[in-house]
């Protein structure tokens, strides 16, 4: 139900169905699982404003430590999508080295990390001062 609320483009009415399932111990713990996930990108792609982004990170915690999990390497990229998208690049790259070493980890998921990662490199190189801008005194 809650799958194709999204396929007909209504995540507000997807999110319900997913935290309900998320917490409902009369479904294999591996659908759950996927619920929690799941509710997790929803609510955090739509921008709930009562929820930052640690909230959202506290929600995937117990998922990545999942080691029989499913999910886990998927939870790892969307904790590092979350983190990078306050520019914690540090952060991102760490939960993407996380999936990349669960054994695991789909294909292709695992392309898509490397590819995420592969962005925050460039952005954290972006964002670091050059060698010649530190400490550098005014000319005049």
């Amino acid at each position: 139900a809650a799958a194709q609320l999204l396929e007909e483009d209504k995540p507000a009415e997807a999110l319900p169905v997913y935290q309900d399932m998320a917490k409902d111990g009369d479904i294999p713990e591996m659908f759950q699982d996927l619920a929690a996930l799941m509710a997790v990108r929803i609510e955090w792609g739509v921008g709930n404003e009562e929820k930052g982004n640690d909230d959202y990170l506290a929600q995937l915690k117990p998922l990545m430590g999942k080691s029989d999990s499913p999910w886990q390497a998927h939870a790892y990229v969307q904790a590092a999508l979350i983190e990078a998208s306050t520019q914690n690049y540090t952060a991102a790259q760490g939960h993407i080295a996380a999936a990349l070493d669960i054994e695991q980890t789909p294909p292709s998921l695992r392309e898509r990390a490397r590819a995420l990662g592969h962005i925050y490199a460039l952005e954290m190189k972006d964002a670091a001062p050059a060698e010649g801008d530190k400490d550098q005194e005014p000319q005049g």
